[in-house]
């Protein structure tokens, strides 16, 4: 296993082609295997069995060998290190972040946008490489991180955008029928969930135009559910002046009769 300051070994072992020890400094285990130096965790054992399962090898080891170091891991997700895991493990995404924020005073710049709004959300200024080729803002190191929501419908926007004016495509521009009040706390709530502003605005809808909902007596905030490809959604909400105050959702998979 791999630690947090080793991606640059990483890529050099997944490249191929080429002498991969080379300059790499390692020391043999009991039954010769190369332990690499700098890792965080070394096993080593003998093969039992192999097995094929779809494009992949399984091989069972009955190890007899093991050791491990304190450290942080190398993380990979997606095509990239680290910029995802904190749909994996947040607490210990935080922890890898402030110990690269605290590497260097200088300003971080990015390749991946992920670790670029991780290093934003933990108060660090930061740039992709991105806002080097097509400067935006003046101080583009002090942007905030735009959230989990806000992400994906900037993605959205560019992809439509894309659409429109590089390939000539005609596009519908999402129905915005549904304007939500949501505060800090609750933005925050939903953040940790990872549940899109526009899953609850789609259950909200869904309420207002079947009326499948329920009231709290003590409250009078309407209560909503609705199911998205695998996911039910449910918000709690009222109507104020014509918007829609949020106070809390939630999600889970399992399908209501």
């Amino acid at each position: 296993m791999l630690s947090d300051a080793q991606e640059d070994l990483a890529r050099v072992f997944a490249t191929t082609g080429i002498d991969k020890f080379e300059g790499v400094a390692w020391s043999p285990a009991p039954r010769g295997s190369p332990l690499l130096e700098g890792a965080l965790a070394h096993l080593e054992g003998e093969i039992l069995s192999v097995s094929s399962h779809g494009d992949h090898d399984v091989a069972v080891v009955g190890v007899d060998f093991a050791e491990s170091h304190a450290g942080f891991p190398l993380l990979y997700y997606r095509g990239g290190f680290g910029g995802l895991a904190s749909f994996v493990n947040p607490t210990v995404t935080d922890k890898i972040v402030d110990r690269r924020i605290g590497q260097s005073e200088a300003d971080y710049l990015t390749y991946c946008a992920m670790c670029r709004d991780n290093f934003a959300r933990r108060g660090k200024r930061a740039i992709h490489v991105l806002d080097l080729l097509f400067p935006g803002s003046d101080d583009p190191a002090a942007r905030p991180d735009p959230g989990f929501s806000m992400r994906q419908e900037n993605r959205g926007r560019l992809k439509r955008q894309l659409l429109r004016d590089v390939w000539k495509e005609a596009v519908n521009e999402p129905a915005v029928d549904i304007e939500l009040v949501v505060s800090a706390d609750v933005q925050a709530d939903l953040e940790r969930k990872l549940i899109l502003l526009d899953d609850v605005r789609q259950t909200i809808r869904h309420a207002e135009a079947s009326g499948t909902k329920l009231i709290d007596p003590k409250t009078g905030h309407f209560i909503a559910s609705h199911r998205l490809v695998a996911m039910t959604y449910w918000v709690e909400y009222a109507v104020e002046d014509g918007r829609y105050v949020v106070f809390r959702a939630y999600s889970h998979r399992m399908q209501l009769g």
